[in-house]
Formats: structure tokens, C-alpha cells, sequence
């Protein structure tokens, strides 16, 4: 019995990679599909995203440790 328990704990599943909801899965109101729309729209065309990007990278750059978190990830 043992040795069954312990070949199921180091077993991994492999489950499908939940997709995030779109506004147009979401029970929402016309109205309220329209606004959101509108407000995305907005955002990306008048540039707010790229200057929203350009600013986190550059806090990142120029932070007090980014130095850890970049070794994490080459590991």
C-alpha cells in the first residue's frame, strides 16, 4: 500500500491550461459590452498600453533588485 501512495504523490497531472474569459463569454448587457469595448479601444489607440509597457520595463531596469528575479528566470 505504501508504495502504492507514494508512486501516485510524485505523479503529475497534465491538465488542459484554463483559457481566460473574453468580455464576450461574460453574461453581460449590450450596453456594458459596449462600454467595455470602448474603453479598450481607447486605452490601446491613444498609446497607454506601449507608455504603461515602456514605464515597467524601465522601473524594472532601473529598480532597487532586479537582479534576483532575472536569475530566477535563466535558471
Amino acid at each position: 500500500m505504501a508504495a502504492a501512495t507514494d508512486a501516485t504523490a510524485g505523479a503529475q497531472v497534465d491538465l488542459p491550461r484554463r483559457k481566460p474569459p473574453r468580455v464576450s463569454d461574460l453574461p453581460l448587457s449590450s450596453s456594458k459590452r459596449a462600454s467595455i469595448d470602448s474603453l479598450l479601444h481607447t486605452f490601446k489607440k491613444k498609446g497607454q498600453f506601449d507608455e504603461l509597457r515602456k514605464n515597467t520595463f524601465a522601473q524594472f531596469d532601473h529598480g532597487v533588485c532586479p537582479c534576483p528575479l532575472a536569475l530566477y528566470l535563466t535558471l
